[in-house]
């Protein structure tokens, strides 16, 4: 995603107004971007995300050469969150379907809008074998898309020198 695109988004986040718009969700502030608000901050940036998102799974789905794909599928409302500095806002060991509520997710999507030094999502961290984990560096602009369930166990580790923003967001069955 363009660097711009990432910064007006955690300008538009950041704003003082817009902090009405902001929920906590497993210790992080966390904000639905299509929310039904009047007047929502985001809109105008919704269909540029949206490209984003799409091309990004388009491009998955080929380099990975699945030809088991759903015909089609939906998009969780995107929402953006904010892990800032100091250990308490991250995101322990977890899979994303782990009920018959979230069973229609089949693939994670999280977007960094921020560089962070630390503060990587570490995908499969509960194996035994360490060269099976894959660490995705918090990198302004970088998309990673995986698995929500096992063995995909993933963590959010939390950022040291700066707060780290992401968009997360899952493909779903229909």
């Amino acid at each position: 995603m363009k660097p711009s695109l990432c910064n007006q988004l955690i300008r538009t986040f950041e704003a003082p107004p817009n902090a009405k718009m902001h929920v906590r969700e497993n210790r992080l502030t966390a904000v639905h971007l299509l929310s039904d608000r009047e007047n929502n901050p985001f809109a105008p940036y919704t269909s540029e995300l949206f490209e984003v998102i799409t091309s990004s799974v388009e491009r998955y789905r080929n380099e990975l050469e699945i030809s088991h794909w759903p015909k089609e599928y939906g998009l969780e409302p995107p929402k953006m969150k904010r892990y800032f500095v100091g250990g308490e806002d991250r995101f322990d060991d977890h899979v994303d379907v782990d009920s018959k509520a979230n069973a229609m997710r089949f693939l994670v999507c999280f977007i960094y809008l921020s560089d962070n030094r630390k503060g990587s999502t570490v995908i499969n961290p509960s194996t035994p074998d360490v060269s099976d984990m894959y660490v995705s560096r918090a990198k302004l602009g970088s998309i990673v898309l995986f698995p929500p369930y096992w063995p995909w166990v993933h963590r959010g580790e939390a950022p040291v020198d700066t707060p780290k923003y992401i968009i997360g967001s899952y493909l779903h069955y229909v």
